[in-house]
């Protein structure tokens, strides 16, 4: 008999980059790297420093982010506040 396969639900992470003063910051290097296996997708934001980090697997994962003039910010995943991608809308 056949297996039957399982689909997975894919997620999103979306957020904004912002200097100091909350100016946007556009064209940042935004990485999502998924904890378990290392797993890197990439993204740069918009012009008004939003990103939306599109297919992934609904695990945890931590955020780099990079931009010129800029020091480089990472957050990590941690027991009480892990960053999960939400469920993926289509329109």
């Amino acid at each position: 008999m056949p297996t039957a396969a399982r689909a997975q639900a894919l997620g999103v992470i979306t957020g904004s980059v912002t200097d100091p003063s909350g100016a946007a910051v556009p064209r940042a290097h935004i990485t999502a790297t998924e904890t378990g296996t290392g797993f890197e997708r990439s993204i740069a934001t918009d012009d008004t420093g939003r990103y939306t980090v599109p297919s992934l697997r609904p695990t945890e994962y931590s955020l780099t982010v990079e931009a010129s003039g800029f020091s480089k910010y990472v957050q990590k995943t941690s027991g009480s506040s892990p960053i999960r991608p939400r469920p993926s809308t289509f329109n």
